[in-house]
């Protein structure tokens, strides 16, 4: 697939006609914009936009295929527009069925994280983010920059705040929040000056800011918390990605992991590709915070690679989607460099 960061539109429909009737989920995301389009046949569609509203830059379809471990794997069919991908070309997915989708591209370094859509939330709603992309240069171990916080949204004024932010320094220490303005939500897509929130109706969004300057975007993932009564609550296996920001010419972007979990200490497996069973490398993710803290459905902990560690937080959100999952969403600073930040994502 290709190059690019974060779509899909999200509903679930028959397609009339056909025997026995085909069912569609969306999915839609920021980076530029993405719509992505699964259908129960076994084949996918998706489209890049440079914004929302704006001509369709590249379309693509394919097949996919979903692995026993958690994974689903995507074979382009056809593609058309800017840094199409050939026939054939490869990519993957981890799907949270009916609530979001982690798209790894094929020509590309990002991330695309997608959530469900299609129509704009009638209802308030509070959510926990954590950063998906920071500003250039930003700093992890910085106490005043914000990595993670809380998301409402009021539907009666269509209008999304920040009320809680927080840095992964200075252990976890607040950070002042924000709002940003009133707009007009169409078809699950708040756009607001310079930023655009992809909003779905089970409670979570995407938040875009800094489109018109590249060098200070930032993308924000929020979901529905879910208070963590007890550690084992959090115990089980885990198919999820991690992602890299900043890489080094050492480490890759964007990896798919594997990750088993019990009482808090959880072993993560980076593979080099979906259907490896043996990890390229291993690290340890030790959740060891005190529960709910600092918001509820945070857990905080230490990420280990060898000898080197960093902190991370991660949200959790129980029972979401049409299959009841568990989606864990982290942010870290890098174990080998404090300064910089990835995010493990992964769904139970």
């Amino acid at each position: 697939m290709a190059c690019g960061g974060g779509g899909g539109s999200s509903s679930t429909a028959a397609v009339s006609g056909d025997t026995p009737a085909v069912a569609q989920t969306n999915y839609n995301g920021p980076g530029s914009k993405w719509d992505f389009e699964l259908s129960s046949d076994g084949t996918f569609a998706f489209e890049r936009r440079n914004r929302p509203g704006s001509p369709v830059t590249m379309a693509v379809d394919g097949d996919y295929a979903e692995l026993s471990n958690g994974f689903m794997s995507l074979t382009v069919t056809s593609a058309t527009g800017n840094n199409a991908p050939d026939a054939g070309d490869t990519g993957w997915a981890v799907e949270i069925p009916g609530f979001a989708l982690l798209l790894k591209p094929t020509n590309s370094d990002e991330l695309i994280p997608m959530v469900q859509a299609g129509e704009c939330p009638t209802g308030d709603f509070l959510a926990n983010w954590v950063s998906m992309r920071s500003r250039d240069g930003a700093d992890a171990t910085d106490s005043t920059q914000d990595y993670l916080g809380t998301f409402a949204y009021n539907a009666q004024t269509q209008t999304a705040t920040i009320p809680g932010n927080y840095a992964l320094a200075g252990n976890f220490a607040p950070v002042s929040s924000g709002a940003l303005p009133a707009g007009d939500c169409q078809n699950g897509i708040l756009e607001v000056a310079d930023a655009a929130v992809y909003l779905s109706n089970q409670g979570s969004a995407l938040v875009h800011t800094g489109l018109s300057e590249p060098e200070e975007a930032s993308i924000l993932f929020a979901n529905p918390p879910s208070s963590i009564a007890a550690m084992a609550d959090l115990d089980g296996e885990y198919a999820g990605v991690l992602f890299n920001q900043s890489p080094d010419a050492n480490t890759a972007a964007v990896v798919p992991a594997t990750v088993l979990c019990n009482a808090g200490l959880c072993d993560v497996a980076l593979l080099d590709d979906v259907t490896d069973t043996v990890p390229a490398t291993e690290l340890d993710l030790n959740l060891s915070g005190t529960l709910d803290w600092p918001e509820t459905g945070m857990i905080t902990g230490e990420i280990v690679d060898g000898g080197d560690a960093g902190a991370i937080l991660c949200t959790v959100s129980s029972g979401v989607g049409t299959q009841e999952s568990t989606l864990m969403s982290c942010v870290g600073q890098v174990a080998q460099d404090n300064t910089k930040m990835f995010n493990l994502l992964i769904r139970g």
